[in-house]
């Protein structure tokens, strides 16, 4: 006769196996595009509104793309380029659109910069609004020091309403003749449902509880 008990084992181990199957089925990473700002390529590149970066639209203002190691500012979190959304008086605005999937929540990471370089306060901020919400303002690390940049790490986390989600990034309201509002490693992950994750916990702790059964 069958042991019950194996049929209940071998049921989770199933249920294991399709939460491992949902997991991977949530894309790692929706499609932003230049989240490091590769592009364009050079030492210095200023674009002015209506222009871009790559994928991004530069909407207002100006954006600065730059090398920070070429200015004794250490190197850029990811890749060699940085931007600057603070342009002497004129805060740069760029937007663009990622494919997502409507209900899937999403978490926006990315960094953040500052320094006294040039006899900047070190301070600045920066605002990012996805689809027409309202923005949300994050300050910057406070600079520490004229020869590096001062960097760590942010997060917005926001849930897909259509198939195209718009992301908007400003430079804050300030003088960018006295601050400094730097960004990189923009990236985008889906994050998987809470309730996938205990299914596929559970399984697995069946799975490891069938090992150590035959192992026995």
């Amino acid at each position: 006769m069958t042991n019950p008990d194996s049929h209940t084992l071998k049921h989770l181990a199933i249920v294991a196996v399709a939460a491992l199957l949902a997991v991977a089925a949530v894309p790692a990473h929706a499609q932003l595009s230049n989240g490091g700002f590769e592009t364009p390529v050079g030492v210095y590149t200023l674009v002015s509104a209506p222009g871009s970066l790559g994928a991004w639209n530069v909407t207002a203002g100006d954006v600065e793309v730059f090398n920070p190691t070429t200015y004794a500012l250490g190197p850029a979190p990811e890749g060699n380029q940085i931007i600057d959304m603070l342009y002497t008086n004129t805060p740069g605005v760029m937007s663009q659109s990622i494919v997502t999937l409507p209900s899937q929540q999403y978490t926006l990471n990315f960094m953040l910069g500052n320094s006294t370089a040039s006899n900047r306060s070190g301070t600045g901020s920066i605002s990012i609004a996805v689809d027409i919400g309202l923005p949300t303002v994050f300050n910057t690390p406070i600079g520490l020091s004229a020869s590096a940049i001062t960097w760590a790490a942010y997060s917005l986390p926001f849930t897909a309403t259509s198939a195209l989600t718009s992301l908007s990034v400003a430079g804050g309201p300030l003088d960018g003749n006295f601050h400094f509002a730097f960004i990189d490693a923009m990236q985008v992950t889906a994050v998987p449902e809470a309730g996938t994750w205990s299914m596929l916990l559970a399984g697995l702790a069946v799975v490891g509880f069938m090992a150590r059964r035959r192992s026995a």
